[in-house]
């Protein structure tokens, strides 16, 4: 799988499936579907690790937005694709941005129980970007 393969550092392998996946998912399943999201945030995330910070930006960013359709602004997991995309937007000097949807990101999981996994990986990313 994609996911086994990016775990390995095998990136250009990754990103080949997970873009086969991803025109797949937008033929058959169309651009509001949960399973398109989840490809673009993986995608995305292909993307960072190869250093290619304006293609996750642009992936991150359609993420959040069919997650804030779907799963509303506040949901833990748009939470965590938000700081994803604040954590690349910090990576391409956009502080003001960035800082601003890391935020967004810290209140919605405020009133997830201390030490949930959304809220654990959100706040650590968040401090982050934060600090600067």
């Amino acid at each position: 799988s994609a996911l086994v393969l990016q775990d390995l550092g095998e990136l250009p392998g990754a990103k080949e499936l997970l873009e086969r996946a991803l025109a797949s998912n937008l033929k058959n399943l169309g651009e509001e579907h949960p399973s398109v999201a989840i490809r673009r945030f993986n995608l995305a995330t292909v993307a960072r690790d190869q250093g290619d910070l304006a293609r996750a930006w642009e992936l991150f960013a359609q993420a959040l937005a069919a997650e804030e359709r779907a799963l509303g602004v506040d949901h833990p997991s748009t939470a965590f694709t938000r700081v994803s995309l604040a954590d690349v937007l910090d990576r391409q000097g956009e502080l003001e941005l960035a800082r601003a949807e890391a935020a967004h990101a810290l209140e919605a999981v405020r009133s997830q129980p201390e030490g949930s996994s959304f809220r654990v990986r959100v706040e650590r990313i968040a401090e982050r970007v934060l600090r600067r």
